[in-house]
């Protein structure tokens, strides 16, 4: 499959262009998010409510920008594979009908990851009177469990996409299709998310 997709790209190096996008809007998120920081911690104030806004609003664009993206991928790549002309437009258009039906699979797999993470770190903190200063050994007991989530929700993304926008099925069918088919290529989405 990682073969298959390095062909795809290597054929076609136009469909990297819309991943360059989101990668510069997260870029200046990115960016910008980290000198609010530092400015802040060196001189607090109101002001930075302004531009704390601004560097939400561009990460949240660039979260859109990026999940329309990765909602094209699969469409282009079917169209590649019929041998169709390739063209972001038609993705597009075809996307802009599923939208919301595509998004709510993955809305549901990070809304439940977020609540785990949460009362996880709840716990944690509460129960266990733990610290999440990395300095301290009992950091690990903290850390890995997330880590741990963070890699289920990585490797679920990979055939997330393509059965939302692909296959017409309701959402806890798509959820369900979505798990079979990762646990099913455990070894694959190990080597994309490596190459990732």
């Amino acid at each position: 499959a990682v073969k298959d997709s390095l062909e795809v790209f290597s054929e076609n190096p136009k469909f990297v262009l819309p991943k360059l996008l989101v990668s510069l809007f997260y870029s200046f998120s990115i960016v910008f998010g980290v000198k609010l920081i530092v400015d802040f911690i060196s001189e607090p104030g109101s002001s930075m409510i302004a531009a704390g806004i601004l560097v939400l609003a561009i990460g949240l664009v660039s979260l859109l920008l990026d999940t329309i993206v990765n909602l094209m991928f699969p469409i282009l790549v079917r169209a590649q594979r019929e041998g169709e002309k390739i063209s972001f437009m038609p993705a597009l258009r075809e996307i802009k009908g599923k939208f919301l039906r595509s998004v709510a699979p993955i809305a549901i797999v990070l809304g439940v990851i977020t609540a785990l993470a949460a009362a996880w770190a709840g716990f944690y903190l509460i129960m266990l009177g733990g610290s999440i200063d990395p300095a301290t050994p009992g950091f690990l007991i903290f850390a890995a469990p997330l880590m741990l989530l963070v890699v289920a929700v990585a490797s679920l993304f990979y055939a997330i996409f393509p059965v939302s926008v692909l296959e017409s099925r309701p959402v806890g069918e798509s959820l369900t299709r979505t798990m079979k088919l990762t646990f099913s290529n455990l070894a694959d989405v190990a080597k994309a998310m490596a190459l990732s």
